[in-house]
């Protein structure tokens, strides 16, 4: 594996890759775009779990399952992020409650081009109070 990679863009399919796992060991990666899958099921929550911590950009397109939990468990393993994208995501059209907000002031740059409810929206300006760039 090429150990010092800093940038990956990564499309996902269950059949040849049915796991994000791999990706964890690129020690060094700090700008990661997930194409495709699920929070769960392509085991993207536990891949941001293990490396979270090191990404300072983070572009989500057409990952689905996404909810206010899950934006939680983002904010809670990339403590270090300076800019996160949301490209044609799938997020619950139900509205969940709404989670306790830790401020996460790395951030940035926020792009959202995905249907999102506005409770969504009001919960992450709250949690990322040096946004400016949207």
């Amino acid at each position: 594996m090429c150990p010092k990679i800093e940038k990956l863009l990564f499309i996902y399919h269950k059949d040849m890759c049915p796991s994000l796992m791999p990706i964890s060991g690129f020690k060094h990666l700090q700008d990661l775009q997930i194409h495709g899958g699920g929070w769960e099921d392509s085991g993207l929550n536990l891949l941001l779990q293990q490396l979270g911590n090191q990404l300072l950009h983070l572009g989500l397109i057409s990952v689905k399952t996404l909810n206010m939990e899950m934006l939680s468990k983002i904010m809670q393993y990339c403590t270090n992020l300076e800019a996160i994208v949301f490209n044609n995501c799938e997020f619950s059209t139900r509205v969940e409650r709404v989670l306790p907000s830790i401020e996460h002031s790395s951030i940035k740059e926020l792009v959202i081009t995905s249907n999102i409810r506005k409770e969504y929206l009001s919960w992450i300006f709250k949690v990322c109070p040096a946004l400016k760039i949207i």
